[in-house]
């Protein structure tokens, strides 16, 4: 009798544990996915700056035009939907922190070079 009341409890203890963890793991998943296509994005232009002296804004959007994240546990899929303005968005984004410099604002052409 004890002995099937203490597998039920310890049933009981690890099917809760394996619930809050998975709870907890989905809560994160739009963030973390959302990192991931950022990061990817960045590496994709960062690498076209160093095949190319200069990059427009048009050029980074046809590079990261079809780019998509996964996560291996998840069925969900983060990708690029409108790449101009995520282009535009990421750019700008990368010259704030200082990874590239913009040498023309009006046509929207950057460098490679930190400012």
């Amino acid at each position: 009798m004890w002995k099937t009341a203490g597998y039920l409890v310890l049933f009981t203890v690890s099917s809760a544990v394996i619930y809050t963890w998975g709870m907890l793991k989905s809560r994160n998943e739009q963030r973390q996915l959302t990192a991931m296509l950022t990061r990817k994005c960045q590496r994709i232009i960062r690498k076209k700056l160093k095949k190319e002296q200069s990059v427009t804004v048009d050029q980074a959007a046809e590079a990261i035009k079809y780019v998509t994240v996964s996560l291996f546990y998840s069925r969900k899929r983060f990708g690029v939907t409108d790449a101009p303005l995520f282009a535009r968005h990421l750019l700008d984004q990368m010259e704030n922190e200082g990874k590239i410099c913009f040498v023309d604002p009006q046509k929207m052409i950057c460098t490679g070079k930190p400012c």
